[in-house]
Order: C-alpha cells, then sequence, then structure tokens
C-alpha cells in the first residue's frame, strides 16, 4: 500500500472518529464512493461497531451497541466475487480481508479441488502495488515443500476495469495456529515438538531458495485437519537475491514490518541489512516458548511501540522452566539458544534448530551446550531404557493416579463422617443448654467455610501435581535414576494435558461434596429449618460459582422458602436469601424475576438494615447490574455511582467489593461515550485487583476481559484480542471449559477475529461457544440466542446469505419470545435481518423491519435520543439506496431539525446530516436549499480541518457539485481546484479521488463550454479529460 494511501485512509478514520458508530457507514458510504476496496480498509481499521463485536462487553451482564447501517453489508468488498467465476475458479466463499488483497475460497474445474484464491482490492493497482503483489507471486513459486502453503497459478482478471490480478493456491482444510492446535488437540511435549520440528524444516527450506519469511507467528503457522502444519503469508517477505527496488519497497529503513511479540532484536531496528535466515530463527524460538509454555515470553498488550522494541532487545524473558517444570534441561536451552538477543549466539539455521530437538527428543547429546562425559553417559542411559523398565514406569504413572483419586474420596468421606459426627453431637445438645446451640452454630458456620471455600481451580490443579509428586518420590525410593523419573513424570504430564483439571474437579466437587452435603442436610437438618436454610444458601451459592447455575437456583429456591416461613420479611437472612436467588435468576437470565427480587431487597434494606449496611449496598451494586443488562445505563451509572461512593466510605479504595463497583461502573461509562473517566476507573479496577486479588481471580479475569473490550470498542483489535486470549485462558485453567464466563470469552474472541476478517477461525470459536452453550444453559437463554446471532451476522460477513438468514430468524424470534420485542438485543437481531435483506437487494422487507425498529424507539426513548436518531439516518439513506429521494428528504430534515435543536450546528452529526441531506436536494435538482446546507458545510469544515485536508476537499467538491448544477460555473470552478491541489498533494495524481476531481472539473468545462461556447472552455475540459485518461492509465498499468 502507498503512503499516500494510507494518508487518505488515516484522513477518512480521523474524520468517521467525529462521528458516533453508528452512523460512520453511511459516511464511508459517501466518502468513498465507487472506491469499494477503500471503504473496506477504513472499516478494518477503524473497527466500525456492528453485531460482530457485540460480545466486546462484560461477560454474562454486559451488551455492546448494534449496527444500525441499513446497507452495510451491500458494500462489503468481501462478498463482491462470492458466487462469481474467474478464470477456472468458482468463488464459494470469503477466507480473509487483509490490507492488499481479498483470499476466497474457490472450486477449481481441472482438477476438481479446493483452492485459496487471492484477489488484489481493486483500487490498489497501481505500478507499485502490482510490483508488490508479482513479488509475492514469484517468492511462493520458489517455494516447493510439503509444509509450505503451494502456489497452482497466478493470472489477472479481466472484470471490466483494466483487470484484477489473482493467484491461487493450497487450501488448508479446518486450519488452525499451531498455538490453538496444540491445545484444543491436548498435544504432549514429544508431539509439539515433532510438529514444530517440520515447521523448521519448512522455513529452511525458504532460506535455502533465498526468501527469509519475516513474520513467524502462530497464525502464519496453520494446521490443518491431517494434523500437518502449512506456513503461509510472505506478504512481508524477503528474497536474499532480490531487485534492490523492490526490497527497499518491502523494508524501509526504519519502518518496522512484521508482529511486534515475534519480532527479533534486530528487525526492532527496522534495518533491513541486519536481517537474516537468524531473524527467522528467533521468531521459530519465540512460536517454541509459546508453544510449550502456552503464552508467548513478553506481555506487550498496552504498551507502546518504542518500550514494547526496548523490551524485545535488552530484557530476558522468564525461563521456561519457571512457567513449566516440564520444559526444562535441554529444551529450555534450546528455546534459549534460538531466542538469544545477539544473532551469533542463535542456531545459524532454522535447520539446526530442527537437529537439535531432534537429538533432544531421541536423548542424544544437543549442540546448543557444551558437552561433559556425565552428560554424553546420562544420554546414553535415556536411549537404551529397556521395555521392562518403560512398563514399571508406566504403571507407577497409573497407580499413583489411582491413588491420589483415592485419597482424595478417603478424605471426602472422613470429612463427612465427622461433619455428621459433630451434627449429631449439636442437634442432640440444643435441646439441653444454649451453650450447645452456640456449638452447633459453629459447627454450621465451620461446614459452611469449609463448602465455600472449594475452588476447582485449585482442587484439580493440587490433585494433578500431587500425582506428579508421589510417582516422583516413589521412583526415587525405588531407585530409579533420574532420567527414568523426568520421562515417566512427562508421560503423566502429557496424559493429563488430555484433561482439564477444572473440568475434571467440578464433576468430582458435585458428586463427592455437593451432592453429599444435600443428602446430609436433607436426612440430619430437617428437623432445623434455618440451619437447613443455611446449609443450602452455601451450596447453592457454590453450585453457581463454579458454573452450575440450575442445580444452584434449585437450592436457593429451597433456602428462601424456608426463610420466609419462619422469619420476619424484613429480616437480614431472609433479605440475604432474596439476594442470593435474584442473582441466580439473573444467572439464568430470567431478568424479571431476578429483577423483582432485587428491586424488594433493596427496598426492605435501605428502611431495616440503614443505607451503610453491607447488605444494602450489595443490593444497590445490583441494581446497576440489573439496569445494565437491560441496556438503561443512565439509571446503571446513578445506582453504581451512589453504591461507589459508600463503598469507598464504609469498606476502603483497595476492597475487592469496591472495586468491583469501580469496575462496573466503567463499564457503564463506556457504553454512553465516555470514554477517559472510564479508562481512569478501568485501570483502577484491574491494578487493584491484581494487586488484592491476584492474576488468576475471577474479577481480575473480569477487569481484564473489560479492558479488552475498551480496547476493542475504540478499533485497537490486536491488543483486545491479546486481553480476550489472557481472560480466556485463565478462566479455562480457574473456571472449567464450560462456565459461561469462559464461553464468554471464547464468543468474544470470535467476534473479533470475524471483525478482522479471520473467518474461520472466528467461525471455530463461535460454533465451539454456540454449542457449548446450547448444553450448558439451554437453547432459550439469552447468551445461546446472542451465539446465534453471531452465528448469523458471521454468515452474513461470509456472504453465505441462506445460512445467515436461517440464523438471524432464530435469533429473531427466540429473543422476541424471551425478552420481549423492545429489548435491545431483540432490536438488534431485526436491525441485522433487515441490512441482510438490504444486501440482498431486498429494500422493501428491509424498509419494513427499519420502520418497525424506529416505531419501537420512538415509543421507548423519544426522538431526542441518540438511538432514535440513528434509526430516523438508516431509514433516510435507505430511500435513498431506494431511490425514492423525496422519502430521504422528509427523513434527513426531521434528524437534521432534531439535532440541530438538540446537537446544535456544529456539531459533527449534525454537519453529516447537513451534508447528506444536501446531497439528496442536489440529486432532486434543489439547488438553492442544497447551496444554502453545503455552503454552511464548507464555511465549519475550513474552521474543523487545516487547508490541506482531505476531508475539507470532499467538503469543497461536495458543493462545487452544487454550484455547477445552479450554473455558478466560476465559483465552482474555484472549488473544484482547491480541492484538485489537495487531493494531488494528499494522495497522489493517480489516486481514485484525484482522478474523479479532475472528472468533475471536465464536466463542469463541458457545460460551461455549452453556456458559454465562445469562451475557450471546451479546450479546458479537453486538458482535464486527458489528465483523467492518463492517470487511469497508469493506475492500471
Amino acid at each position: 500500500m502507498s503512503d499516500q494511501r494510507e494518508e487518505q485512509i488515516e484522513a477518512l478514520i480521523e474524520r468517521a472518529q467525529q462521528l458516533p458508530p453508528e452512523e460512520q457507514t453511511t459516511f464511508l458510504s459517501e466518502a468513498c464512493g465507487d472506491d469499494h476496496d477503500l471503504r473496506a480498509e477504513v472499516e478494518a481499521l477503524l473497527g466500525v461497531r456492528d453485531e460482530r463485536l457485540r460480545f466486546l462487553e462484560t461477560p454474562l451482564f454486559e451488551h455492546a451497541d448494534d449496527d444500525d447501517s441499513p446497507h452495510a453489508a451491500a458494500h462489503e468488498l468481501t462478498t463482491r466475487f462470492v458466487g462469481q467465476r474467474i478464470g477456472r475458479y468458482h468463488i464459494q466463499r470469503v477466507l480473509g480481508a487483509g490490507g492488499m488483497a481479498v483470499v476466497f475460497e474457490a472450486e477449481q474445474d481441472q482438477p476438481r479441488r479446493p483452492v485459496a484464491l487471492k484477489l488484489m482490492r481493486r483500487g490498489l493497482v497501481s505500478r507499485s502495488a502490482l510490483r508488490r503483489f508479482r513479488y509475492e507471486v514469484e517468492i511462493l513459486a520458489k517455494l516447493q515443500h510439503p509444509n509450505i502453503a503451494q502456489i497452482y497459478e497466478a493470472d489477472v482478471h479481466d472484470d471490466g476495469t483494466g483487470g484484477v490480478p489473482y493467484f491461487a493456491m493450497e487450501y488448508i482444510t479446518d486450519a488452525r495456529r499451531i498455538t490453538d492446535y496444540a491445545l484444543a488437540n491436548h498435544l504432549s511435549v514429544h508431539e509439539r515438538l515433532e510438529l514444530f520440528r517440520n515447521v523448521c524444516e519448512a522455513v529452511h527450506h525458504g532460506h535455502q531458495k533465498g526468501v527469509i519469511h519475516r513474520d513467524l507467528k502462530p497464525a502464519n503457522i496453520l494446521v490443518n485437519a491431517h494434523g500437518e502444519p502449512k506456513v503461509i503469508d510472505f506478504g512481508v517477505a524477503r528474497a536474499t537475491d532480490a531487485d534492490l527496488a523492490v526490497t527497499t519497497q518491502q523494508t524501509d529503513v526504519g519502518r518496522i514490518v512484521g508482529t511486534l511479540q515475534y519480532m527479533n532484536p534486530e528487525q526492532c531496528t527496522g534495518q533491513p541489512h541486519e536481517i537474516d535466515a537468524r531473524s527467522d530463527v528467533y521468531s521459530l524460538g519465540v512460536v517454541l516458548y509459546e508453544l510449550l509454555c502456552e503464552r508467548p515470553p513478553f506481555d506487550l498488550a498496552g504498551v507502546r511501540i518504542d518500550e514494547a522494541t526496548r523490551i524485545i532487545r535488552e530484557s530476558e524473558p522468564p525461563r521456561p522452566s519457571t512457567i513449566n517444570t516440564i520444559i526444562r534441561g535441554d529444551l529450555e536451552t534450546i528455546a534459549r539458544t534460538a531466542m538469544a538477543k545477539d544473532p551469533n549466539r542463535r542456531y545459524r539455521s532454522a535447520l539446526e534448530l530442527a537437529e537439535d530437538l531432534r537429538r533432544y527428543m531421541e536423548h542424544e547429546p544437543i549442540v546448543a551446550r557444551p558437552p561433559s562425559a556425565a552428560y554424553h553417559v546420562r544420554k546414553f542411559v535415556q536411549r537404551n531404557t529397556g521395555v521392562a523398565a518403560s512398563l514399571a514406569a508406566l504403571f507407577i504413572v497409573l497407580s499413583a493416579g489411582l491413588a491420589g483419586m483415592t485419597m482424595l474420596y478417603v478424605q471426602a468421606e472422613r470429612q463427612t463422617e465427622r461433619a455428621e459426627a459433630k451434627a449429631e453431637l449439636a442437634l442432640a445438645a440444643e435441646a439441653e443448654t444454649e451453650q450447645r446451640a452456640q456449638e452447633l452454630e459453629q459447627v454450621v458456620e465451620f461446614q459452611t467455610t469449609l463448602l465455600r471455600d472449594i475452588d476447582p481451580y485449585t482442587v484439580g490443579a493440587d490433585l494433578f501435581t500431587d500425582m506428579r509428586a508421589m510417582l516422583t518420590q516413589e521412583m526415587n525410593a525405588a531407585g530409579y535414576e533420574e532420567a527414568d523419573i523426568d520421562a515417566a513424570v512427562e508421560q503423566i504430564s502429557a496424559l493429563q494435558r488430555y484433561v482439564n483439571p477444572t473440568d475434571f474437579a467440578r464433576q468430582h466437587i458435585d458428586r463427592l461434596f455437593l451432592a453429599r452435603a444435600i443428602e446430609i442436610v436433607e436426612h440430619e437438618f430437617a428437623d432445623q429449618p434455618l440451619i437447613e436454610a443455611s446449609l443450602r444458601i452455601t451450596i447453592g451459592e457454590v453450585y453457581s460459582t463454579i458454573g452450575m447455575a440450575d442445580r444452584g437456583r434449585a437450592e436457593l429456591e429451597r433456602a428462601f422458602d424456608l426463610r420466609q416461613r419462619f422469619l420476619d420479611d424484613d429480616h437480614r437472612r431472609v433479605l440475604a436469601a432474596m439476594n442470593s436467588l435474584a442473582g441466580a435468576y439473573w444467572l439464568e437470565g430470567d431478568l424479571e424475576k431476578a429483577g423483582e427480587l432485587y428491586r424488594r431487597t433493596l427496598k426492605t434494606a435501605r428502611r431495616s438494615l440503614g443505607e451503610d449496611d453491607p447488605l444494602t449496598l450489595i443490593s444497590l451494586n445490583n441494581m446497576g447490574l440489573l439496569h445494565r443488562s437491560k441496556d438503561n445505563h443512565e439509571q446503571a451509572e446513578a445506582y453504581y455511582r451512589e453504591a461507589l461512593e459508600a463503598r469507598r466510605r464504609v469498606l476502603g479504595d483497595d476492597h475487592p467489593d469496591t472495586l468491583s463497583t469501580v469496575e462496573a461502573l466503567s463499564v457503564t461509562l463506556d457504553a454512553q461515550g465516555n470514554v477517559d473517566e472510564s479508562m481512569d476507573y478501568r485501570r483502577e479496577a484491574l491494578d487493584g485487583f491484581r494487586q488484592t486479588l491476584g492474576d488468576d481471580h475471577r474479577d481480575t479475569l473480569q477487569a481484564l476481559h473489560n479492558k479488552g473490550s475498551s480496547l476493542a470498542r475504540r478499533g485497537r483489535l490486536d491488543e483486545a484480542l491479546s486481553h480476550f486470549r489472557d481472560a480466556l485462558d485463565g478462566r479455562r485453567r480457574t473456571l472449567g471449559t464450560d462456565h459461561p464466563l469462559t464461553l464468554r470469552s471464547m464468543s468474544t474472541i470470535g467476534a473479533i477475529l470475524a471483525h478482522q476478517g479471520h473467518f474461520d477461525e472466528a467461525e471455530t470459536y463461535n460454533r465451539e461457544a454456540l454449542e457449548a452453550r446450547r448444553r450448558v444453559l439451554g437453547g432459550d437463554h439469552p447468551d445461546t440466542l446472542q451465539s446465534v446471532h453471531d452465528m448469523g451476522s458471521l454468515k452474513r460477513a461470509k456472504g453465505d446469505h441462506a445460512a445467515a438468514k436461517a440464523y438471524l430468524e432464530k435469533a429473531v424470534e427466540g429473543r422476541t419470545r424471551i425478552l420481549g420485542e423492545e429489548h435491545p438485543d431483540t432490536l438488534s437481531s431485526l436491525n441485522s435481518m433487515a441490512a441482510l435483506l438490504a444486501s440482498k437487494g431486498d429494500l422493501e422487507a428491509a424498509s419494513s423491519y427499519f420502520h418497525q425498529i424506529l416505531r419501537l424507539r420512538r415509543e421507548l426513548h423519544g426522538d431526542d435520543d441518540p438511538r432514535t436518531q440513528t434509526s430516523i439516518n438508516n431509514i433516510a439513506a435507505l430511500y435513498q439506496n431506494m431511490g425514492n429521494l423525496a422519502e430521504a428528504e422528509t427523513h434527513y430534515r426531521e434528524l437534521h431539525d432534531i439535532r440541530q435543536r438538540t446537537l446544535g450546528d456544529t456539531d459533527a452529526r449534525t454537519q453529516q446530516t447537513m451534508r447528506r441531506l444536501a446531497a439528496v436536494l442536489r440529486e432532486r435538482e434543489k439547488f438553492d436549499a442544497a447551496e444554502k446546507l453545503s455552503s454552511q458545510v464548507v464555511k465549519q469544515s475550513r474552521q474543523t480541518h487545516e487547508l490541506d485536508s482531505t476531508d475539507l476537499a470532499l467538503d469543497l467538491s461536495g458543493h462545487g457539485r452544487t454550484l455547477a448544477g445552479m450554473e455558478r460555473f466560476a465559483e465552482a470552478e474555484e472549488h473544484f481546484l482547491e480541492a484538485a491541489e489537495i487531493y494531488e498533494a494528499a494522495l497522489g495524481a493517480d489516486h481514485d479521488r484525484t482522478i474523479a476531481i479532475s472528472e468533475h472539473l471536465a464536466n463542469l468545462y463541458d457545460a460551461w463550454h455549452d453556456a458559454q461556447p465562445d469562451a475557450g472552455h471546451d479546450a479546458d475540459a479537453e486538458k482535464w479529460r486527458a489528465k483523467v485518461d492518463s492517470l487511469e492509465h497508469e493506475t492500471v498499468e
């Protein structure tokens, strides 16, 4: 991409960010005109909020705004070629979109096979861009290796605009990043290394052909359905024997190319002459580190680029053995050698790295450290361990695992027996003395504490760790060599990778602890209902905490019923039970029942307990949660601010409850567009949770997820994705795979990947989340319906309109039935259905949906609400696309009046409406009215933008067209010439915008010549038309 193109994109992004997200799409339609590729590029970088970003908010209770663009999908570049034929290829669907090209899945005629078809974006077919594209084809053509995506054919498709270059390459079925593949398939260390060795050999093949990849990272190392790795994307590769002009274009001095997390120290300097094969070796080392440790060596999320490059150049990452004890000794040495700061200390080639990994796997001495005699002997013993020793080690592994599980069960039984004995003793003594009654209360409190302290993550992790420790201890006692012990520990660790320890612990906690506790409560405390209620509340809350909400709700309902029967309505224990039950209803998505109980709790707690009572403060916070779940952010903010002020006063700034309210308030402020204050609160919450609770606490992970949401809403998607992946990893470890919060993180990652154009990877996450939610939460849960909605949005983005329609119809039906037709989520699905219909050209049906949404928003929020204004704008734009300019004018006038009254003339949203209304009036030849508006727009634009701004040029061009229609040719000429000068200086002579303004000038002089034949304007028209012809020819040369 040329610097001029980048500058134009940056200018459009800056202009669009002044508008509310829901209006950015219409602005881009006007600003980009027929340049669909320009628009797609801006949207990808801008991060326009649509329904694919629906899950960027707080899990279980926070929702993002919907995409109110009526015709966004109609202009999506990524769907333009779906269903068409290009050469020997029939395009099936979109795989992804990048800076230069769009990649499709296509079917080749002969031989019949699926291929990945890469088409260059229209608008980028300049000589420099073609050179870059051809360069990539030349690179790929050199590389013939089973672990490198192969190129089949390169050609130019004639689409009537001068030709679109494309090439067909190998299609990777069920592709997953190498790190994700290893996690999903629970690969052992040995299996991961075997996979990685193939990657090293592929990279070495490229080096032998004179090609350095320079962008090796998990996203560019995919594994197919057969477990075969494929290195892809040589878009920033550098050929060591390439022509200097091409190389300079690829690696401009000072410009960092590639992905920061995986860059080597010399690449961070931006000096191309320092980059050689050892640079790829470093990146391979980083990938190896992440593959083994399941996290990258440096956490660079949110770090400034200059600081990040300093860390890469100067800081050492944590030793792998401190993260995973299996990765020690030789394996740690190999990884650290590959990642050495000094290139001279690294492996000289990717093949050397692969060979040392082979030596390690076959228990031979590695070359990465000086060998000693003892070292050689130890390796020889490892290579010749007998079959009997291997069988014995495996038997010990299985025995240790059985012993560990048996010990856990025996301990649980003993605790249960002791608890029963104490409970029976206390029951017998209660009738005799007050002291015995107090002892019983202590027993109940003790049991409650035991149950509440159950943590699935700790139980599962400790169980697995104890199994390995027991194995080591027993083998040491039996006299085994250290090498045999290490091998056995690695074997058991490999087996454990097939089981999520938290999920394993959840099942056992339910069966061995909670289910048994319920039996004890029912048999031993039937005649003491208040003690029974206390224990049931504890059991119910534990069930809710470990992700078994339905079982938790059942226990809490029985506890609440018991306390209501035996205590007054305003008793603290009744209110506490009511609050807990409301939380259970909320977790299951029943907001009506939850809301009724939350309101009753707060009202009664305020009256009977006082404003500063902890239960009153909890109720205040929960009311904020309830309103935020319903998208009533102003009311939520009021409750949160009241709760925060009281909690700071009563509990202090660092108390976890205070920090929870800080985090909740930040989310609500962010949803209302209060960016700065929201970010301040987010930082306070995340830092506070980390200091007080630790990195893996669920509140810390929630704050981490929410920070990702905030970054995503601002278009910083790579940083956001890093936060979301960290949150997902933490939740999988601590909550388990099927916990609703884990599924929310999973769904959010799918939404981000879809927004970045990684549609296949996004679908993997979205489908896994949908299937798990149906299984865990049921088909009618709001979270499940959100996943259905997201799948519909993803299918629409991929051009599969039939599948999109099926999913979105289910989402609309389910949300209407469960949440009601007025709920924001229901309106979001209706809006997505309307956008789908518009993209298919069914504008009448789309219009019906958009009018329904407008009617509901008028009833719910009134005309002055931003959401209602957005709906008016959508209908106006839809009428404009339908050619019904009279209706478009009516709605734009209404919107202009509302915004002029509520926002003022100078607000960016009012200005944008004036701009659109002026365009419609010009099309209807109401030039006087159009001129009045467009002149005001130009005046404000001169005050807002620099004199060389392309935004100003856009407004000058629009006003010039109006003046030309009024035959005020001299004034129109003045505006066109000023705009042409700005475009050529800012974007270049061959840019589409420059060509378009040149065409306006040529047409102007034609009209002027017709009005004044003797004035010589025909020569001016000829001059500008010749310029247009020459520029268009150069662009497609």
